[in-house]
């Protein structure tokens, strides 16, 4: 049997949900990865509050395809903004958040659900939806190709990617937002 990637997103999110119906809020885990019998390497998964989080942002090694933004893109108090793809200027993300607050979990759990979804494709195919629900499904993350208009997976998910680490978690909490995907000041994606 062989290992792929969407069996390891699989594992984490699976691993979330169990951490966060148990614990809620901020918290960690270390699990072993098992392969028929053998394991093969560890996973962990820290959650930290949002003040700390600015200490650990440039310490954090990821995966190219998913670079994360340098830097803030955002004031803390603004409400909307947009920054610009860091693989691809064509592409911006404009977002806007709305006053109804979200649980912390459920909001995180809808998150990790959507990449889980969207994890298996392959990066280079067009994307066309993805729907992320929470643990208790009472958040749900939409998110939706406007007809027409083509994009891959791999900039949804840098997007999302970027979007969670330098906007959503710098916030002191979660509430309900818009985001848009734009290529060349066109919406190519909404959720």
């Amino acid at each position: 049997m062989k290992l792929h990637p969407n069996h390891l997103v699989f594992a984490l999110r699976q691993a979330f949900f169990i951490v966060v119906s148990r614990h809620g809020g901020f918290a960690s885990f270390v699990a072993k990865l098992v392969l028929v019998n053998d394991v093969i390497g560890l996973m962990s998964m820290v959650m930290y509050p949002n003040s700390q989080l600015k200490s650990i942002e440039n310490k954090t090694e990821t995966d190219s395809s998913f670079s994360l933004l340098p830097g803030p893109v955002t004031n803390l108090a603004a409400n909307f903004g947009e920054f610009v793809d860091p693989q691809d200027p064509h592409y911006k993300v404009r977002w806007k958040f709305q006053r109804l607050k979200i649980n912390d979990s459920e909001f995180q759990s809808a998150i990790v659900d959507a990449l889980a979804t969207m994890a298996p494709q392959a990066h280079g195919r067009p994307f066309d939806e993805a729907i992320g629900y929470s643990l208790l499904e009472s958040v749900v993350l939409s998110i939706v190709r406007n007809s027409g208009q083509s994009i891959s997976y791999a900039v949804v998910m840098r997007a999302l990617v970027n979007l969670v680490a330098k906007v959503i978690y710098t916030r002191p909490s979660f509430t309900e937002m818009d985001f848009q995907i734009m290529h060349d000041d066109t919406e190519v994606v909404q959720a």
